[in-house]
Parts: C-alpha cells; sequence; structure tokens
C-alpha cells in the first residue's frame, strides 16, 4: 500500500487535471462566442448591403442634375421622380398626426403653485 504522501500527491495531481480540463472548456466556450459574435457582424453587415430601396441608386438631385444637363427628357425625369418618392415613402413612412381632442393625448390641468404654510408664530 501506498504511503499518505503520495496519497495526497495523487489527490492534488487529480485536482490539476480537472482544472487543466476547466480551462480548456472555458477557452473553447470563449473561442465560440467570438466565432458567434463574428457570424453575426458579418450576416447583419451583409443583409444591410444586400437590402436596397427598390430604386436604381438615384437619388432626387442626381434626377435634378441629369435632367438640367439634357441627358434626361422631362418625362423620363418624372417617371424616375415618382418611382422614388414612391420607393422613398414606403421605406420611410410618415408619421401620423395625433387629434387634439383625443384624451390620451391631453396633459392634465394645472394647478396653481401651493403656498407654503404660514408661520405658527
Amino acid at each position: 500500500m501506498g504511503s499518505p504522501a503520495s496519497a495526497s500527491f495523487l489527490a492534488q495531481t487529480e485536482g490539476v487535471d480537472q482544472i487543466g480540463q476547466i480551462f480548456v472548456v472555458c477557452l473553447y466556450l470563449f473561442v465560440g462566442v467570438i466565432v458567434l459574435m463574428a457570424g453575426a457582424f458579418w450576416l447583419r453587415r451583409w443583409s444591410r448591403s444586400d437590402s436596397g430601396s427598390g430604386s436604381s441608386g438615384f437619388s432626387p438631385d442626381q434626377l435634378r442634375k441629369l435632367r438640367k444637363e439634357g441627358k434626361m427628357s422631362e418625362e423620363e425625369y418624372k417617371r424616375a421622380h415618382a418611382l422614388i418618392t414612391q420607393a422613398l415613402k414606403a421605406q420611410f413612412p410618415a408619421p401620423r398626426p395625433t387629434d387634439p381632442k383625443s384624451p390620451a393625448k391631453q396633459s392634465p390641468p394645472r394647478r396653481p403653485p401651493t403656498q407654503p404654510p404660514p408661520d405658527a408664530s
């Protein structure tokens, strides 16, 4: 049979092995989280670059410039401008006007400021 010193040494090495295993598992988890975050970042970037407004990439200012330079007829300008404004309105809808008579939006009536109580002297 082994001496008590060798038993304590074996117990210590088992603890070191367990700590090493825990460290390796934590390292794998850390690397996995980093890979998932990089993948999510790439996916988000890819989805944003892919989503267009449905227009051909021209802004209203660029259309006006093309019309002034004579590279676009008035009819082409009107059609293209209508398409772009329609796409922009679909992408950025106008806020709904609020009804001033709506009780949910009205603020409570103002009360006059309270005056401090008179001194009891």
